[in-house]
């Protein structure tokens, strides 16, 4: 159902195979790969999907070859934790608790605040912001520098989740403390992009749990099943 094409006077068709790729693989199958500098080829190593190969066989017929490492299962290196969690740009998540209200902007930034409910001269009801805190912002040039393993926490001792764990600082300053509110942000992985809690570790900062399934193709968070070993049990003769 594509572009008419003169030559089969009929619509173009494109198959396109999507599929892990390595490092190799991708630069064998690209025809510029000769061009490509150091900092070309580390992009298309952090990017979520690119262009492996595309090829005519024939008229007006096309096969298209992406290579994204989302397919690549837990066993793939290459695979940048901040790479995939691009997917959350231009994305807030939001929390109700009670009185408060919660917002998280990716690489922007943790925000509490009140909503309360107003009408207007025409009896028009809509929602206003009553108050509200800045609990941090991110920064994002200090961020994701010297590796991205100095982020990630591994399961501990009682068997807590692998976590991606970022600071949001610089926030509304804090009556008590006088100091600026500041939020610990940590990324599980899970089935929902969702907020899973808020807490208020100590004053005026605040322990922001999120979970997100972009992060389960990455190798620290893919859990293992521990061995097992089947065994069978006979009743032991009585004499």
């Amino acid at each position: 159902g594509g572009q008419h094409c003169e030559e089969t006077n009929a619509g173009r068709s494109t198959k396109v195979d999507f599929r892990c790729c390595s490092d190799g693989e991708k630069d064998s199958r690209s025809p510029n790969t000769h061009k490509k500098n150091k900092k070309t080829r580390k992009a298309k190593a952090n990017a979520l999907a690119s262009f492996a190969s595309i090829r005519e066989p024939s008229v007006c017929t096309y096969e298209v070859v992406v290579c994204t490492p989302l397919l690549c299962g837990g066993k793939s290196q290459n695979v940048s934790a901040f790479s995939l969690l691009e997917s959350l740009n231009g994305v807030c998540l939001s929390r109700h608790e009670g009185w408060w209200s919660y917002e998280f902007c990716y690489k922007k930034q943790m925000r509490q605040f009140h909503l309360v409910t107003v009408t207007d001269a025409k009896g028009k009801v809509a929602s206003q912001v009553q108050d509200e805190y800045l609990l941090g912002k991110a920064d994002v040039e200090a961020e994701f520098k010297g590796g991205e393993s100095r982020y990630i926490t591994h399961p501990g001792i009682n068997d807590e989740p692998a976590a991606l764990e970022l600071e949001y600082q610089d926030g509304t300053v804090c009556e008590l403390t006088k100091q600026q509110r500041a939020s610990t942000v940590q990324f599980l992985c899970g089935t929902t992009d969702t907020i899973v809690s808020v807490v208020e570790d100590h004053t005026c900062h605040y322990k922001v749990v999120i979970t997100t399934p972009t992060l389960c193709k990455h190798p620290a968070f893919v859990r293992e099943s521990p061995a097992t070993r089947s065994m069978a049990c006979r009743p032991q003769d009585e004499s």
